[in-house]
């Protein structure tokens, strides 16, 4: 178990989705404080980056196969802008980082 929150539908998805990053070496820091909520999420990757010419700022991990790619990353950034959070993408030649600041307010 890695939340325990006595929320147990939040504890259900954030324990079954830290798990399996577990299993596939992602490593995923969440930590709540003073009203803020950090998420950083770490994977190693193959250091090739895809822009996308039709959509402003959307990367693309080059890793995978297929045509479904980066419509993670374009949730993830519009449920941070609803939210007025903010978004960090980074990368070097092994790791893509993805960190995230959320004010949560009681």
């Amino acid at each position: 178990m890695y939340s325990d929150t006595n929320n147990t539908a939040f504890d259900s998805i954030i324990n079954f989705k830290l798990n399996n990053a577990k299993q596939e070496n992602i490593k995923l820091d969440i930590e709540y404080s003073r009203e803020s909520l950090f998420i950083q999420v770490e994977n190693a990757f193959d250091g090739m980056v895809k822009y996308d010419n039709n959509t402003a700022d959307k990367r693309i991990s080059t890793r995978k196969s297929g045509g479904e790619h980066g419509h993670g990353l374009k949730n993830i950034r519009k449920f941070v802008e609803k939210y007025n959070g903010h978004i960090d993408i980074t990368y070097d030649e092994n790791t893509f980082t993805v960190t995230v600041l959320l004010y949560v307010n009681e």
